[in-house]
């Protein structure tokens, strides 16, 4: 059996187990923010894209147009 902690070291060690826990909740919470901004532009990129998606799918659809009154391609 060891021998028993004095009063001093049992704090020590509790207050180094606190410590080590309090910066794994910060780095845990640091990167849950980076994560949580990282997913914010990742939405407002896929906005901008599919407005540019739309953007290009309606100058295809007027150039087709366009081409077909012209007669350069079949309808």
């Amino acid at each position: 059996m060891p021998p028993p902690l004095s009063d001093g070291t049992a704090i020590t060690v509790t207050v180094g187990w606190a410590v080590s826990i309090i910066a794994l909740l910060m780095a845990l919470a640091s990167s849950s923010g980076v994560l949580l901004y990282q997913v914010s532009e990742l939405r407002k990129e896929t906005a901008r894209l599919a407005v540019q998606q739309q953007a290009s799918e309606r100058a295809i659809i007027e150039l087709t147009v366009t081409l077909r009154t012209k007669g350069l391609i079949a309808p």
